[in-house]
């Protein structure tokens, strides 16, 4: 019997979250290029707004997301963790601690493990609902 653990919005927070972040500054230098074409003397305090939030977007994503499991599915008494096109047994007995975040949005769990595995000695997933 097979138990997706991993909530069905990973994808969208690992990779369409950052792509729309990535679109939106874009657009936003783009209005504050063609704002400072037409005369505009301040559109350079536009540019210069967007470029430490957009640091700042990338260094939460980067260090709140970046090393989350894409897949983690629950098979007997084994958890099957998929990541970066990486598949990995783990048996529940190598498993030490089991860590949730409940109070912030989305929800993470890490699991920490006796022995390290080839994503190291933690997995992190966004949980299902």
């Amino acid at each position: 019997m097979r138990e997706r653990l991993t909530g069905r919005g990973t994808l969208f927070i690992k990779y369409i979250l950052p792509l729309f972040f990535v679109a939106f500054f874009a657009f936003w230098m783009t209005g504050a290029v063609r704002a400072g074409m037409q005369g505009f003397r301040e559109a350079w305090i536009m540019a210069a707004a967007a470029v430490p939030f957009m640091g700042i977007m990338a260094f939460l994503q980067w260090k709140l997301v970046r090393g989350h499991a894409d897949e983690v599915v629950l098979e007997g008494d084994r958890l099957i963790v998929r990541k970066r096109g990486i598949e990995e047994r783990i048996a529940l007995s190598s498993i030490v601690n089991v860590d949730a975040t409940e109070f912030t949005r989305p929800a993470r769990i890490t699991l920490r493990l006796r022995t390290p595995c080839s994503f190291g000695d933690e997995i992190r997933f966004f949980p299902a609902q």
